[in-house]
């Protein structure tokens, strides 16, 4: 197993029970990105400075069936010369990835990570956010997703009928102003170079408009999160060239214990760190993504992957010049699904763009895991009708 940890002297030695804050960062700094060390010294002068809590390691992985997919199939999947791969069926497609381009492997594991069969929020999600001087806010959204292929628990598995040739489609729904009852929908497709189908409807002119879908990395209403800034890196693999910097081991908040329950108007801080919210001692994969596309606006992208669930844990963005632009940080807490099995859930993102000074919070509230979604929302004919 190819592996570039280093020894937990050089990083402090966390341990449970120690106590991060800005008065001891230096000592612990290694364990974080660049962007988070600047959350926890000064807030960025965009928050109040946050306080880590180290806990204990709480294992937290993908459901069972996903897991013996992976290895069910890994003999027959093949990565070829081009990085495209062949003869993927579901779960991990490479679930100890090696070299050689163990990189390439490692994102195409990102890329096919456990999102279940389907998913959706029940009454939506509650998102905050806040720019430089200005008050925190706060909005309702909704989102839903299917998976057509690589299904896993709910039938009919690995692939649902598929005339499109759709590998997911997922909506997203506004649920309070300016943006009310405005649902985006994206399909994307089982061919990964082919680009996604986007369209949203707006209730002010009671029109479904198709969206252009190439320019992933446009702000999202105005936000400063991108499509390929979704699930802490929706970016097509075959988009991008990557490395692997090394192996690391960060903390991380991997058993999240704050929910939108507790903040139906969102968190008012774009670093979950409440004292009962374990971070975590987690080895990742530190993955450097640039994109093929000449255009693209950001340099590179810096992400800390874990290696046992192969979903974004951080991510630092950097412009043109080299300078950082963008960070993201994900939680994830054990959920279950509707079946009974557990797995490692996204149940908050993240997203700060330290030039304009703004940031976003997403948090999880009620979640429903492989309940066997219909799928007439996930038609562009009837997004008019989902309200």
């Amino acid at each position: 197993c190819l592996c570039f940890s280093f020894p937990g002297s050089v990083f402090g030695d966390a341990k449970p029970g120690d106590i991060i804050n800005a008065t001891n960062i230096e000592q612990y700094k290694d364990y974080f990105p660049f962007f988070i060390q600047g959350y926890v010294k000064d807030g960025w002068g965009l928050a109040e400075p946050v306080t880590i809590h180290v806990k204990g390691f709480t294992e937290n992985l993908p459901p069972k069936l996903f897991m013996e997919a992976g290895e069910k199939h890994k003999d027959a999947v093949k990565l070829l010369p081009d990085g495209a791969l062949q003869g993927y069926v579901s779960g991990f497609p490479f679930p100890d990835p090696q070299e050689p381009q163990i990189a390439q492997k490692i994102m195409w594991n990102v890329y096919y990570r456990w999102r279940g069969d389907d998913y959706m929020y029940p009454g939506g999600f509650p998102v905050s956010a806040q720019r430089r001087g200005g008050r925190v806010t706060s909005s309702d959204a909704l989102i839903s997703q299917v998976n057509f292929t690589n299904r896993t628990v709910v039938d009919p598995k690995p692939n649902l009928p598929n005339p499109k040739k759709l590998h997911w489609a997922m909506t997203l729904d506004s649920m309070t102003p300016p943006n009310k009852d405005m649902v985006t929908l994206v399909w994307r497709y089982a061919d990964p170079t082919r680009q996604d189908d986007m369209w949203t409807y707006l209730p002010t002119l009671r029109r479904t408009l198709r969206l252009v879908s190439s320019e992933r990395a446009n702000p999202v209403r105005g936000t400063p999160t991108t499509w390929d800034d979704f699930f802490g890196f929706d970016g097509k693999p075959l988009a991008f060239t990557y490395q692997l910097l090394r192996q690391q081991e960060v903390l991380g908040l991997m058993n999240q214990q704050t929910f939108g329950d507790t903040f139906p108007k969102g968190y008012p801080h774009p670093v979950i760190s409440g004292p009962t919210d374990p971070y975590e001692l987690r080895n990742t994969f530190v993955i450097d993504t640039r994109s093929k596309d000449p255009r693209y606006p950001e340099s590179k992208r810096i992400m800390w992957i874990p290696t046992d669930i192969f979903y974004p844990l951080y991510g630092q963005t950097y412009d043109k010049a080299g300078k950082l632009w963008k960070g993201s940080c994900d939680g994830f807490a054990k959920a279950k699904t509707e079946t009974g099995d557990t797995g490692a859930w996204l149940t908050e993102a993240s997203y700060t763009d330290f030039k304009t000074g703004y940031w976003t919070q997403n948090l999880l509230n009620k979640l429903k895991i492989d309940s066997g979604l219909e799928l007439d929302q996930f038609d562009p004919m009837m997004l008019s009708q989902i309200h």
